[in-house]
């Protein structure tokens, strides 16, 4: 999800929340321990 988020940060112009949502969804589709339930709660 790391380098996912950082992919999505530099080369996207996406802000903050998305870009957290996208790099769980894309660790999520890639890594069988993370599933794709999320909670997002920002400050």
């Amino acid at each position: 999800a790391t380098a996912a988020a950082r992919a999505l940060y530099e080369n996207t112009e996406l802000p903050s929340r998305k870009i957290a949502e996208e790099a769980m969804r894309i660790a999520g589709e890639i890594c069988i321990f993370t599933n794709k339930n999320l909670t997002v709660e920002e400050l």
